[in-house]
């Protein structure tokens, strides 16, 4: 499910955070809630380790984001602007205490969840393939005047 509205802010305020306009907890505090995985999963696979979330901090001076990371963050907002469902499996943490508890009980033997269930072609994440990046990326909607 596309959740519209939700993918809209989500996609304004990475902008926001990553020209360090607004400070991280601002930032994380003002994440929508969604049943549209795309919003938790490129939160909380993409954004969410690009900053301390120990102490406040504008994306500025040492924690600015390179330049070859901001290509990256590109396409986030980008699959944000699209209609594209998000269709890869939802990434685990390493912090998840069910993979968590399986490796330790198989002395690490069984897999980490984020590498071993993988859907898509990892270059063009949060896209499914290279296909839909180059659709999104030919015809983007933010700047068709989409809503």
């Amino acid at each position: 499910m596309v959740d519209r509205s939700a993918r809209n802010i989500l996609a304004e305020l990475i902008h926001q955070f990553i020209a360090g306009r607004i400070e991280n907890f601002d930032f994380e505090n003002r994440v929508p809630e969604s049943e549209d995985f795309a919003i938790r999963e490129i939160w909380w696979c993409g954004c969410w380790p690009l900053y301390d979330d120990f102490r406040t901090h504008r994306m500025v001076a040492k924690w600015r984001i390179p330049d070859e990371s901001r290509q990256e963050i590109a396409k986030w907002i980008l699959f944000l602007h699209s209609d594209y469902e998000y269709e890869w499996k939802p990434r685990t943490w390493p912090g998840n205490p069910g993979g968590s508890l399986l490796r330790l009980l198989t002395f690490g033997s069984f897999p980490k969840f984020p590498y071993a269930f993988r859907t898509g072609e990892e270059s063009v994440w949060p896209f499914i393939s290279k296909s839909q990046f180059e659709a999104a990326r030919c015809h983007p909607r933010y700047l068709n005047n989409g809503s």
